[in-house]
């Protein structure tokens, strides 16, 4: 398994985030590269957006047949801009975290060779992180009980 850091960020914060990109890149690629995190994910490319201007857009995209992943999850600009090298590093760290929740999630929901609760902990020991307090959950939109009842029936009626 390979990551790959870029980033879409303002120019204010381009050479910090460039270094730290760098940093961050180099230790994942050392410490997961060379282990077996299942067959589904070949490369994981995480690409934070840190813009003072742009909205929150964000992409979780799997693609499963190239066996690769592009995320692109938003860390808030004046915390990067405020950090110091360190933090900046644990941002990134934790952005890409953020991105194997999600992965594993959806893996796990298609029923695909992917240890993401690994990989998770072994870039949490790599970083010393004990949470995650910039990632982005996925979220979905509940369903009401009738809503989930009425699927059943018509579920059972088509059965019949």
């Amino acid at each position: 398994m390979r990551f790959f850091l870029s980033g879409v960020v303002d120019a204010e914060v381009g050479d910090a985030f460039s270094q730290a990109r760098t940093r961050v890149e180099t230790r994942l690629n050392k410490a997961v590269g060379a282990k077996n995190y299942g067959t589904a994910l070949d490369l994981i490319a995480v690409i934070p957006v840190i813009s003072s201007r742009l909205s929150k857009w964000e992409r979780r995209l799997f693609q499963r047949s190239k066996r690769a992943a592009d995320y692109r999850l938003h860390i808030p600009y004046e915390q990067f801009r405020r950090s110091n090298a360190q933090e900046r590093e644990k941002l990134l760290a934790q952005n890409a975290l953020a991105a194997i929740s999600d992965l594993d999630r959806k893996a796990k929901a298609a029923r695909l060779d992917f240890d993401g609760a690994r990989l998770a902990g072994d870039i949490k020991r790599l970083f010393k992180l004990t949470e995650q307090p910039n990632s982005t959950p996925h979220r979905t939109r509940a369903r009401a009980p009738q809503q989930l009842n009425r699927r059943a029936a018509r579920a059972g009626e088509r059965g019949r």
